[in-house]
């Protein structure tokens, strides 16, 4: 059976996030993934915040897109 992680892959996603989020005294682990199609590239920013709340960092990804303006004129009904 093949690992969830090669599944992602073969099927056209990525991991934004490749650092640890969880932190403990001994050990460090990737938790919270947020995968993205690779079919389209858009606009993307991720980070890990650095928040001393929890041994769990928050993590956020921002996807830019693009964005169209359709003309659209009134129609006249006479």
């Amino acid at each position: 059976m093949p690992h969830p992680f090669d599944t992602f892959l073969t099927s056209g996603f990525l991991p934004v996030i490749t650092k640890p989020t969880r932190i403990a005294h001994t050990t460090t682990t990737l938790i919270g993934n947020i995968n993205i199609s690779t079919k389209r590239r858009p606009n993307i920013h991720s980070a890990i915040l650095t928040i001393d709340i929890d041994h769990h960092l928050p993590i956020i990804t921002i996807v830019g897109c693009d964005t169209y303006i359709i003309n659209n004129k009134p129609k006249i009904i006479h």
